[in-house]
């Protein structure tokens, strides 16, 4: 949504991806070992993963088949898998049941996370602090893209601080 042809030939300022099917939540939980909670299982069979701002805020979502490779021509979104298994982020404010479900790359490079008691937070990117908090996924969303509009102009085009 949005062509953003100074970023590049294939740039879109804001991408939603289609919900995932069910054999591939099922395939998605079998290859990272470990059960999604309900609430981002819903939610990725309704939005499986979504960029905006290009990748100012970004939502993971279950490849086709546990791909890790994206290509221009076939947009995918950023791999749920790979965040949860070779590229988990470690630190203080990490614990072991929390589920990586997205970043953020507009200030600086941070982690957003599913805890267990349905709870979505951001943490920096080393994951040694929390530095946000959200009680539902929508108010998340809302917070994150509210906070994104600042840096841009009506065009989609960034902003100079």
């Amino acid at each position: 949504m949005g062509f953003a042809p100074w970023v590049g030939t294939h740039a879109w300022l804001h991408q939603f991806y289609a919900g995932c099917s069910v054999e591939n939540l099922d395939r998605c939980e079998e290859r990272i070992g470990r059960t999604l909670p309900a609430v981002w299982r819903t939610a990725l069979g309704t939005l499986n993963g979504l960029q905006i701002f290009i990748t100012g805020f970004n939502l993971l979502g279950v490849l086709p088949h546990g791909l890790n490779r994206r290509a221009i021509e076939d947009p995918q979104p950023m791999s749920i898998e790979s965040f949860n298994t070779s590229r988990r982020p470690r630190g203080d404010a990490i614990a072991t049941e929390d589920l990586v479900i997205g970043y953020t790359t507009e200030t600086d490079v941070t982690r957003l996370l599913l805890r267990p008691d349905g709870t979505f937070v951001k943490v920096t990117r080393s994951g040694d602090r929390v530095i946000g908090s959200y009680p539902t996924l929508p108010a998340m969303i809302s917070q994150e893209y509210d906070a994104l509009l600042a840096s841009y102009d009506h065009g989609g085009r960034k902003v100079p601080s």
